[in-house]
């Protein structure tokens, strides 16, 4: 699935990619993985995170695939990477679902204006996030989930219009659809382990009876002008 997003959003060989937010890779392999297999030997693609707990499971999944010479980590703040991240480094900036776990909501203006900043004249933003418009109970629950753990969700329409308020272009909202089913056993004993209890208690039964679904992705991307303004 993540090969298949980042193949949607033009990742190409050569490309140097900064990966915002791009976490510990709990589920390898991790999108910055994904985005380093595609840009290949010539390309290069920087982690950025807040946190960097998790950096040893960071290269070492790079090592696993075989990736290690394409990918880097840096610690730093999504607000303000000055400092860390030169302006017009990036051919691409991307963001993969870390907007659900920013716990400042209010400050996605100033993300997205860091976003435009890193990226070359020329080049794309793109933030790609979990929908909340779910079809069924399925996709309910999995959206329910990660509400309880207190995560965030923004409609692409607001991610859009912050892009165009800091001069993004061409700004797209396209829809991606995973059709990744959590069976009740897998949900409830494997995948999500570490909240068992919470989710028996809370969503049990619910996800006993209609299992769980990964619901629709939406991507959000805009161009940065190559003159003048961003």
């Amino acid at each position: 699935m993540k090969l298949k997003l980042a193949k949607k959003i033009g990742v190409q060989e050569g490309f140097t990619i900064v990966d915002v937010g791009c976490g510990p890779g709990h589920h390898p392999p991790s999108f910055t993985v994904c985005l380093a297999e595609l840009v290949g030997e010539r390309g290069r693609v920087l982690g950025v995170d807040v946190s960097n707990e998790n950096v040893t499971e960071f290269y070492d999944e790079a090592k696993e695939f075989k990736v290690e010479g394409r990918v880097s980590f840096v610690q730093g703040d999504a607000l303000n990477l000055r400092g860390i991240i030169e302006d017009d480094f990036a051919d691409m900036v991307v963001g993969y679902r870390f907007l659900e776990e920013f716990m400042r909501p209010k400050d996605l203006s100033e993300v997205i204006k860091e976003m435009v900043r890193i990226v070359k004249r020329g080049g794309k933003v793109c933030v790609i996030e979990l929908s909340t418009n779910t079809r069924n109970e399925a996709e309910e629950i999995y959206i329910r989930l990660h509400r309880d753990w207190g995560d965030s969700f923004f409609e692409a329409s607001e991610i859009a219009e912050q892009m165009r308020k800091n001069g993004l272009t061409s700004i797209q909202i396209e829809t991606f659809e995973p059709n990744i089913w959590f069976s009740p056993q897998v949900a409830e004993e494997d995948f999500w382990e570490e909240f068992r209890e919470q989710i028996i208690s809370k969503l049990g039964p619910s996800t006993k009876k209609y299992g769980m679904k990964y619901p629709p992705i939406f991507i959000v991307s805009g161009h940065k002008l190559r003159g003048g303004a961003p």
